[in-house]
């Protein structure tokens, strides 16, 4: 379950609830005991990504190639249609 960070207006106290993603928000300040004067903030998250995996091990492509490296140039189709004549 995530963790959220909720900010009572009334006693300006900040804590951290462990919430489902389907529950509603809490109404009543632990702290204070204040009813719908929870504030839900905006918190910055910390993870690290250990071993293979990730953009630049699965996903960063090494070289990039063009699709339009395959397409003959307007010289090489003119000289095509020559030797065909």
């Amino acid at each position: 379950m995530p963790l959220y960070e909720f900010h009572c207006v009334h006693c300006q106290k900040t804590v951290e609830l462990m919430l489902s993603l389907s529950s509603a928000n809490p109404d009543l300040c632990p702290n204070c005991h204040q009813t719908g004067s929870m504030e839900k903030l905006i918190s910055r998250v910390n993870f690290k990504m250990i071993g293979s995996g990730g953009y630049k091990a699965d996903f960063k492509k090494k070289t990039f190639q063009s699709p339009l490296n395959d397409v003959p140039s307007i010289e090489d189709a003119e000289r095509a249609l020559k030797k065909d004549i």
